[in-house]
């Protein structure tokens, strides 16, 4: 069983660990999206780390199984056309994706199941926008 998941990843912290962690939980195997630096400038933020340096760190965390490049334009759906592509049977998202609509409406064209997961590091989240702003 796949599992999606999709994210900016700019600045890898440990909610993404424990993220990736639940999501790889729910299958046999982890697809990670991580969007193109324009697509990623456009949407977000600029780039503080570029595209080759994160898939090099999203491809070594054990629970990763395969990272794809997200490169549509879409908001909150950048991984469009890799998520058609795969078809996996799950596409993982966080408690708080302000996206849910759409993305839900995406897994509906596949027959993937949308789960939501909970943030449960034991300390306060932080986001990479967060940290971003702490070293800016």
């Amino acid at each position: 069983m796949t599992v999606f998941v999709s994210g900016c990843y700019d600045i890898i912290h440990g909610g993404h660990v424990e993220f990736f962690t639940q999501a790889r939980a729910l299958g046999t195997r982890l697809v990670v999206c991580a969007p193109t630096d324009g697509v990623l400038e456009a949407h977000k933020h600029r780039v503080a780390m570029p595209i080759e340096h994160r898939l090099a760190v999203l491809r070594a965390l054990r629970m990763v199984d395969d990272v794809v490049i997200g490169a549509d334009s879409e908001p909150g759906l950048n991984f469009k056309t890799e998520f058609l592509r795969l078809r996996p049977d799950i596409l993982a998202v966080t408690v708080d994706d302000r996206f849910e609509t759409a993305k839900r409406e995406l897994c509906k064209q596949t027959g993937a199941r949308y789960v939501q997961l909970p943030k449960t590091l034991g300390f306060a989240p932080i986001s990479s926008s967060q940290i971003y702003c702490r070293v800016a």
